[in-house]
């Protein structure tokens, strides 16, 4: 029952706000973590691929193009028609004539790129190879098949090579920033969501509230790791009222083990505080025990004691435990009358609850 009540709590926004902000570290750890492996893993493909990227030659050709009976350049030859011309017998055929056997015409055609810029007149043929060797075997017989061409057709004058770059491995574009940015979204977005889901499974206690609505009975209020008189006053106050300083009051340490023995010293705590209260609240003969510790002896003289505060770790991870202490304590007829919260975060109250506390 208590863990389905615990399922149905849904999110305390504003505490998964705070226990991120507490663990903001982790989050820049991430993004430290990811813009080196965003980066790195970049590199090493980049690195990797260099290896196998291909080769290019660029040729550029001045055409000079006869005139037609009325007197115009012939318009055929454009740029939509030159990667057609390209790859039709009159150059490709004749550019294969020129090449070695072991080459075929389909891998030819498809390395050969024609291009024209504004002027129809200036023509860019780029060859694009696996092998250095080859890529400039074909752009020096495309240039010798250029020429036969101009020579065949009455439309040119004549086409001549006036730029030919040796081949040159294509260099991609390094995005390391765009590497680096990926790789540390990927790993925020990463933690955030583990965050969100160790949020989701977290059943420490970090309220009053959550105390109370998880186990139903009243507690006391938090004790602070470091000294806070507004929430001493609290729990002095309910202390008072809810105890009444009726006999013997038993505190009972279900979960000591997990923080220092300086932080559990809750008799001394409270005892300090009452001599220290303005309103002068009555004062109490405090019993502890630690649960895990307990023998048939310790049982005796809790069952004697009027009030049994249980004590319970702040942000622990503790709801099963708590939740067997209270079953175990039933089993031997002790009663709870309160609880209180200790070892609480400073930051964490003044700002979950702000100047109500």
């Amino acid at each position: 029952m208590d863990k389905e009540e615990f399922m149905q709590e849904g999110i305390d926004m504003k505490r998964l706000f705070l226990r991120f902000l507490n663990k903001i570290w982790i989050v820049m750890l991430a993004a430290v973590i990811g813009a080196f492996l965003g980066s790195g893993l970049y590199l090493l493909i980049h690195v990797t691929k260099e290896k196998q990227l291909d080769y290019t030659a660029e040729s550029q050709y001045y055409l000079d193009f006869a005139t037609n009976e009325n007197g115009n350049l012939y318009d055929y030859y454009n740029g939509y028609t030159w990667n057609e011309i390209m790859s039709t017998d009159p150059i490709l055929g004749y550019t294969m004539t020129l090449l070695p056997d072991t080459m075929k015409r389909e891998e030819v055609e498809k390395a050969i790129t024609a291009t024209i810029p504004s002027d129809v007149r200036i023509l860019i043929i780029t060859v694009v190879t696996k092998e250095k060797e080859d890529a400039q075997l074909i752009a020096t017989k495309t240039t010798e098949s250029l020429i036969h061409f101009a020579k065949e057709k009455k439309e040119f004058e004549n086409i001549s090579l006036i730029k030919y770059t040796k081949p040159q491995q294509i260099k991609g574009k390094l995005q390391i920033v765009r590497a680096t940015i990926a790789g540390i979204l990927a790993t925020v977005c990463l933690c955030k969501i583990i965050m969100i889901v160790f949020y989701i499974l977290d059943d420490s206690v970090y309220t009053v509230e959550e105390l109370d609505k998880r186990f139903h009975f009243k507690t006391l209020g938090i004790i602070t790791k470091k000294k806070d008189k507004k929430t001493e006053q609290e729990v002095l106050l309910n202390l008072d009222y809810i105890c009444k300083n009726e006999g013997k009051t038993a505190i009972v340490f279900i979960d000591r083990h997990m923080v220092s023995y300086k932080e559990t010293n809750l008799i001394h705590r409270l005892t300090s505080m009452m001599e220290e209260d303005d309103q002068k609240l009555c004062k109490y003969h405090f019993l502890e025990f630690e649960l895990s510790k307990m023998t048939k002896h310790d049982y005796e003289k809790l069952r004697d004691c009027k009030n049994l505060i249980l004590a319970v770790a702040w942000g622990r991870g503790n709801r099963t435990l708590i939740q067997h202490s209270i079953s175990q304590l039933e089993k031997q007829d002790c009663k709870i009358t309160c609880a209180i919260i200790y070892n609480g975060s400073n930051r964490f109250i003044r700002n979950y609850y702000g100047s109500r506390i």
